[in-house]
């Protein structure tokens, strides 16, 4: 009946883009039914439209029309906007309703609709209104799903399952008891769905402490609040050196090596769409009062935090806006907020959270509508000393782009990793006037799991001693997944003695066209398919072998799953079924199988509704194309009344010979 649903959903909405791991865990069993489930994926993914769909099918069951569910999408004005908007155009066949009151909550409880979405603040504020649920969704659980509020929620509603949506699951992972399952970026970024994102390590002239830093590794309210600028002169030279790092993200480029304040217009009217992450709201505001000095960003630039947009209105008016070119924030946007425009985002918190540098490099991922090619770019800004440092804690926040690392990390093992800190350089003892021996370098133990630390992924840059906003390290996804895998997945960048490795891994034509699809692309463009098909002819079975494995797989497919499941061995034993027929083994194959469409079908007329006791024989035909050409029934009815699911159809009965 799900698989039924599921094509019928997928025909009525055309617009649906089959997502394979979609697909896939709208018909698994423990999604289905394990009564706690963390959807772990990354952004970019589709966990809003996934879940959509997963209700859907859910309020397709006749069974399941007067059960309740109850959305919370994170805690944001824009996150739930985000929500509604995404059910709206969906134009699902279940009734939902979205909430901002707690008179319109109240209503929803006690009317006929299924789906309720509602901020967690706002159904805290009348908990006791909540029935019982039958399913309870909540987004971005890694910050929700453990708080008082959403805790109060699961006690009162007890519903029978829980989804949660996360793109950062070591909490989860930590805890326990969940049903996991992982979409890691890798694997969205081998399907195309993924943005190339270059990233980068900026050291800057921040100089914060061990001691600045809480149990998260972030700063601590004390540290914000104590650290302060130099001097206006100072914090305009790092707003500067951060503007031609937008315009010129790979040092070297002469065209504005030169830049000032008065002939910055000229790039900053052409200024791609830009977010800056700031560590304070009074951070925040400096940075966007001295943007503002800058020529072609009098009017371009937004400040959204708590004190200035309760209603996140800023954030809506930088999408929409298109002479709006920075958005100046502090914590809105580094989590579930989707703008596919995006293209340049910057890190000022100081962070070292792995968890917290995902998710807001992770704003990055979608691909552009306007330009899907476009790269796009992340800057980590460091400590003017701890550059190195930062950079080994970027090479953590990639790794968990993988599914192997994904899939341990618990915010807690990141283990046994020895980092060297930067201390005053040592006096060399053969130089005249120095003394004998220097300060000896330490190192600090940071927690880590066994991550491969050797590892290239970032190309080293040398920066000026006096530079305040200077790139020292800098690599793109692309080439973090060819560190991963042994090999680069983008096919142009490939050797032809690269190929031939890949290739060299597999003992079938097909089987290296199946799971190597890029490289085997690459052989293509670059007109070397020869070389493929002069491997694998070396490799090539007789007919004898061909049959003989044919046979062999055939019996252990009905061995294990039974003579009836012809529809899903011609699926996946395609390669098996089309030998065996081509080579006229057809008798043989039917003989261990049972094929509907080649069995005799037996055919009689039903004389009365309901009075299945006279039935008047017709004939016997040889196969369903013989039954309808014969009876004008369709074969979904065919299907049904041989299936026992109905037991007469436009008149008529049926039964295998």
């Amino acid at each position: 009946m799900r698989y039924k649903n599921l094509q019928k959903m997928l025909k009525a909405r055309p617009f649906i883009d089959e997502v394979k791991w979609q697909m896939n865990a709208l018909v698994d069993e423990k999604i289905l039914n394990e009564d706690k489930v963390v959807l772990a994926a990354g952004t970019s993914s589709g966990k809003t439209f996934f879940t959509i769909m997963l209700l859907n099918l859910f309020y397709m069951d006749k069974a399941n029309k007067k059960k309740k569910t109850i959305i919370i999408p994170s805690a944001q004005t824009n996150l739930r906007s985000n929500f509604e908007d995404s059910i709206k155009d969906f134009k699902p066949d279940f009734k939902y309703v979205v909430c901002k009151t707690c008179d319109e909550l109240r209503d929803a409880v006690n009317s006929n609709v299924q789906v309720i979405v509602c901020l967690p603040q706002t159904i805290n504020l009348c908990i006791d209104v909540l029935p019982k649920v039958e399913k309870l969704i909540v987004d971005e659980a890694h910050v929700w799903y453990y708080a008082k509020t959403v805790k109060n929620i699961v006690k009162k509603t007890q519903p029978k399952q829980q989804l949660l949506l996360t793109g950062t699951p070591s909490v989860f992972i930590l805890k326990g008891g969940f049903y996991m399952h992982f979409v890691p970026v890798m694997d969205l970024y081998d399907e195309g769905r993924i943005a190339d994102t270059e990233v980068h390590v900026v050291s800057s002239y921040y100089d914060f402490k061990e001691k600045d830093y809480n149990a998260n590794d972030n700063l601590t309210l004390t540290a914000k609040a104590k650290h302060k600028l130099a001097d206006e002169a100072s914090f305009r030279k790092v707003i500067l050196g951060m503007m031609k790092k937008l315009k010129n993200p790979i040092k070297g480029l002469k065209n504005v090596n030169r830049l000032t304040n008065d002939v910055a217009g000229r790039f900053f009217k052409h200024l791609d769409k830009t977010i800056i992450w700031a560590n304070s709201i009074k951070q925040a505001n400096k940075f966007a009062e001295v943007l503002r000095t800058f020529n072609g960003l009098e009017n371009g630039v937004l400040v959204s935090h708590s004190k200035n947009d309760d209603g996140s209105l800023e954030m809506e008016k930088f999408k929409s806006d298109n002479d709006i070119r920075v958005l100046v924030s502090v914590n809105r946007g580094r989590m579930g907020w989707s703008y596919t425009e995006l293209y340049n985002a910057i890190d000022f918190t100081m962070t070292r959270n792995l968890n917290s540098i995902l998710q807001m490099m992770a704003r990055l991922f979608r691909i552009s509508k306007v330009d899907p090619k476009k790269r796009k770019y992340f800057y980590k800004v460091s400590n003017s000393k701890d550059a190195g440092y930062y950079t080994v804690i970027m090479k953590g926040v990639l790794l968990l782009l993988d599914r192997e690392w994904y899939s341990k990390f618990n915010g807690r093992n990141f283990n046994d990793m020895r980092i060297p800190v930067t201390v005053p350089r040592r006096t060399n003892p053969n130089r005249e006037g120095c003394k004998p021996k220097g300060r000896p370098r330490t190192t600090y133990n940071y927690e880590m799991i066994d991550l491969p630390l050797d590892m290239n992924f970032f190309k080293t840059v040398y920066a000026k001693q006096d530079d305040m906003f200077s790139t020292v390290a800098w690599t793109t996804i692309r080439k973090v997944r060819t560190a991963l895998t042994g090999y680069n997945s983008h096919r142009v960048f490939l050797t032809v003695e690269e190929a031939t490795k890949i290739m060299k891994r597999y003992k079938t034509y097909n089987e290296f066209r199946k799971k190597e699809s890029q490289t085997y692309e690459w052989f293509n463009t670059n007109k070397l398919r020869k070389i493929c098909m002069d491997y694998f002819n070396s490799y090539r079975l007789s007919r004898e072998e061909m049959i003989e494995e044919a046979k062999q797989a055939t019996l252990k497919w009905v061995k294990k799953y039974g003579k009836d499941n012809t529809k899903e061995f011609t699926q996946k034993e395609s390669k098996n079924y089309g030998r065996l027929m081509r080579l006229g083994y057809k008798d043989w194959l039917r003989e261990q199988m049972n094929f509907r469409g080649h069995k005799k079908i037996k055919v009689y007329k039903v004389t009365a509704k309901g009075d299945y006791g006279k039935k008047i024989y017709v004939n016997t035909f040889k196969n369903y194309k013989e039954v309808i050409k014969n009876t004008g029934i369709k074969k979904v009815y065919l299907d049904l009344v041989l299936s026992g699911t109905y037991k007469t159809a436009k008149g008529y009965t049926f039964e295998y010979a």
